[in-house]
């Protein structure tokens, strides 16, 4: 998950259980806020269970996991839910490392920065506006600077061994991650990028990114992305080689058929990170997420971006993560934006 471990370091896009939701559905219907029950999730590999059992625990580390609070969810934050800042980088495309508003998974691989939740706080705001949003209480800002290396990135991880599901659950039926967004252009008009970044506990991370099929400006818009959208982009290098990013389109069922990417979308990968993004080269544009509902996060309850909260609630998260896995992850991302190009998501 190169820092954003969804789209951290390869080339990542432009921008970016129980009911199903059409391919992508427009206008504003109301979001649905029952609970979703959760598939079974299968084990990780053999060797990724070694290496965690072998490492141990990582010890005085709490990293996210989870959220476990009932639906709906507030999120007015940094670290509200499991919500953090993961791949944001600056105008000039550093990664921001800060000690409050960074999903802690990277922070203890990299280490907190002086002064950058504050330069995260320039790209990613909880804020009031625009007009409409649920309940009138807020939507969570992304910008991705006035430079193409900029980026904004706001995620909720699960660390623990079976993340948030095996591949294979993003082929179930009953998958599907909706959303709403607001695009207002400074001056520009970019695209949103809903991310999924898979693990196998070894060789490399791989990232599913969908893209909005329209992306009107000055207007709330709702989309729902399933297993049959066909809109889906895979990012990443890993043990099939580097994914062909933009260069490729289709649904989570071709992909999954693809000959050389499709065991991605197997038993032996898992999702870890989860979240949205305004990559580099998607300059000069506030992107606004109002919720985000998923059969995969929050056992399927609504989360609902807000403005700012005046105190600090206390934080929905489950603790530790096996210090080996971390030290992979870590290379793993290392090497990603190494070889990362010039189109992210």
């Amino acid at each position: 998950m190169g820092v954003s471990i969804g789209a951290m370091d390869a080339p990542t896009p432009e921008a970016q259980g129980a009911c199903a939701k059409p391919v992508s559905s427009l206008g504003d219907p109301a979001p649905t806020r029952s609970l979703i029950v959760r598939t079974s999730i299968p084990r990780l590999s053999a060797a990724t269970l070694t290496l965690i059992a072998v490492s141990g625990i990582a010890a005085g580390v709490s990293l996210v996991a989870q959220p476990v609070e009932a639906s709906p969810v507030t999120v007015n934050q940094f670290g509200a839910s499991g919500w953090y800042s993961s791949d944001t980088r600056d105008a000039s495309g550093t990664n921001l490392y800060g000690k409050g508003d960074t999903q802690p998974y990277l922070i203890a691989l990299h280490g907190a920065v002086s002064g950058d939740d504050a330069k995260i706080e320039q790209q990613i705001a909880f804020v009031p506006g625009p007009a409409g949003s649920l309940d009138g209480k807020g939507a969570v800002r992304l910008y991705a600077t006035d430079q193409n290396q900029g980026k904004a990135n706001l995620s909720v991880a699960n660390t623990t061994t079976n993340g948030f599901g095996a591949g294979t659950a993003l082929l179930d039926p009953n998958f599907n991650a909706s959303f709403r967004d607001y695009n207002q252009p400074v001056p520009t008009s970019r695209t949103l990028g809903l991310s999924i970044s898979l693990f196998d506990g070894v060789s490399g991370v791989y990232t599913f990114s969908y893209l909005n099929p329209t992306n009107n400006a000055y207007t709330w818009q709702t989309f729902t992305a399933n297993k049959n959208s066909a809109t889906w982009r895979l990012y990443g290098t890993g043990a099939f080689g580097k994914a062909p990013g933009g260069n490729k389109t289709q649904s989570l069922d071709d992909w999954a058929n693809d000959a050389t990417f499709g065991s991605v979308l197997s038993r032996d990968y898992h999702i870890f990170e989860i979240g949205f993004n305004l990559g580099s080269y998607q300059r000069n544009n506030y992107t606004y997420v109002d919720w985000f509902q998923s059969n995969l996060v929050n056992g399927g309850s609504m989360v609902d971006f807000q403005a700012a909260a005046q105190s600090v609630p206390e934080p929905g998260v489950l603790p530790l993560f096996g210090t080996g896995l971390l030290a992979i992850i870590g290379g793993l991302l290392y090497r990603r934006r190494r070889d990362s190009g010039t189109r992210e998501g």
